[in-house]
């Protein structure tokens, strides 16, 4: 999974490498591959807060958790944990939460940045993946692999409209426009 941002003059982009265990990053056009995080076990979405300098991501196997750390990759830290699996992670900065979906335990979740006040938004959710956050319209996405469709819901997981339920085979990332 990937995340592009841009740091006052120099783009950068930002991605887990699942097998090899790593964060990483490099400018846009791909030079300067950076490792920032490395002996990671299963690193699975990733979402990038470039106004406070966090990269978030999750461990996409049990046990799973949501690390965060600085935008270089320093001050590692779990922010949540005992969960069976992350699958992506979507930011709400603007309201100061963090969403994600957990496909073994079929629920899509929310906490504060800091990793505090887990909710469960939405549960019982065929193994949900992607998601994406919708903060003008107050709406999260995701896509359930096992009903394959893609789904919506207010921000607090209320007013649930599955959207697209038929002609996906295999669906997984989600990003909005």
């Amino acid at each position: 999974l990937l995340t592009v941002i841009n740091l006052t003059a120099q783009s950068k982009i930002y991605w887990v490498d699942w097998n090899n265990g790593k964060v990483q990053r490099s400018n846009t056009d791909g030079s300067s591959v950076q490792d920032l995080v490395t002996g990671l076990s299963d690193p699975n979405g990733i979402a990038v807060d470039s106004i406070n300098g966090k990269i978030y991501w999750g461990k996409g196997s049990s046990p799973g958790k949501i690390q965060r750390a600085n935008l270089d990759g320093s001050s590692v830290t779990d922010l949540i944990t005992g969960m069976a699996n992350v699958v992506d992670i979507a930011l709400d900065v603007n309201n100061g939460k963090i969403y994600w979906t957990n496909n073994f335990d079929q629920k899509v979740q929310r906490a504060n940045l800091d990793g505090s006040n887990v909710q469960d938004l939405l549960t019982g959710r065929g193994d949900p993946a992607g998601i994406s956050v919708d903060t003008v319209n107050g709406k999260i996405y995701w896509v359930e692999r096992t009903g394959l469709n893609i789904s919506r819901a207010n921000l607090d997981g209320a007013s649930v409209q599955d959207l697209i339920t038929s002609g996906l085979t295999t669906p997984y990332g989600l990003e909005l426009d």
